[in-house]
């Protein structure tokens, strides 16, 4: 998501995956005042920590594009009916609301605007894993297939691309990790502040 961000002259912002990297951005945004209940879950340390030790969520994410000043928001997934088979259709009608729409298709907005959530991929958040979001692929006339997502997923060929079809997706709540529009716009510094703190999620999708 990083890299998408950056490429294109979007903002100047650090491109590095490699694992200590991240985790250095973690802890910069833990200490301008980002998420202080992660921070302390973790000991106010995290480069270096690997496995179950260095775990990280969608919270640290969305806190990292805080402290970037990326307009990012977060978007919970709850199956209220518990864990099953149906949590992935939650999942799939969340990411198909914040997408902007393909060719000739009609916005699904998060929003009663009128206008989608975004046009970058999306990070999800779920089963103790994380994958990109790259888009959706849907049942047609022409495609009777069921509805899957489009997951860049680091189990999987070093990260390739794949279908992820939603029954695979059954566990009890999920988070999506959003960029607003195209990434360009920055936060201002007293929007930045008013994200301080533990980590709220701007919409809740319930089924």
């Amino acid at each position: 998501l990083l890299q998408c961000l950056a490429s294109g002259g979007r903002q100047q912002l650090p491109t590095s995956t490699e694992p200590a990297a991240l985790q250095a951005l973690i802890e910069r945004a833990w200490e301008e005042g980002f998420d202080p209940e992660g921070r302390a879950e973790f000991g106010g340390r995290l480069v270096g920590k690997r496995g179950k030790r260095g775990w990280i969520g969608a919270p640290e994410m969305a806190c990292v594009l805080w402290h970037l000043r990326v307009d990012a928001l977060l978007v919970e997934v709850d199956n209220e009916q518990g864990a099953g088979r149906d949590s992935g259709n939650g999942v799939f009608e969340a990411v198909r609301a914040c997408l902007a729409p393909g060719r000739g298709q009609q916005p699904q907005p998060l929003s009663p605007h009128g206008d989608s959530v975004t046009s970058l991929p999306i990070i999800l958040q779920g089963d103790g894993h994380s994958r990109t979001v790259l888009g959706l692929s849907s049942s047609s006339a022409t495609s009777p297939r069921r509805p899957e997502l489009v997951l860049s997923d680091p189990r999987h060929a070093a990260g390739g691309v794949r279908g992820e079809a939603l029954r695979k997706l059954d566990g009890k709540s999920y988070q999506l990790v959003v960029v607003r529009g195209d990434g360009q716009r920055r936060l201002s510094e007293a929007e930045a502040r008013s994200r301080r703190g533990e980590p709220q999620a701007a919409a809740l999708w319930r089924q």
